[in-house]
């Protein structure tokens, strides 16, 4: 069954006192890296589930971070132009 991609979806959860948690996910791209996550670790990552739709992944709750945004930089055009001239020489 194909979903629409408003319908595609990945879920992460965990417990604070767990040291596992699962991933489902039915978005394309991650059923991928999951996949090759599982084949080159699977120590850290294990199919537990497939369900025609998606999949579900345990996983090792270590692996879990949450990160800031990158920080923009705004160059003045003075800036940009000796950057440009720096790559090209």
């Amino acid at each position: 069954m194909k979903l629409t991609r408003s319908e595609q979806e990945t879920i992460v959860n965990y417990q604070a006192d767990g040291e596992e948690g699962t991933i489902y996910t039915s978005i394309p791209t991650d059923i991928r890296r999951l996949q090759r996550l599982s084949e080159k670790y699977p120590e850290n990552y294990k199919l537990i589930r497939e369900d025609g739709v998606g999949v579900t992944y345990r996983f090792s709750k270590k692996l879990m971070t949450l990160r800031k945004p990158k920080k923009k930089v705004e160059l003045t055009e003075e800036q940009k132009k000796e950057l440009i001239n720096r790559l090209k020489n």
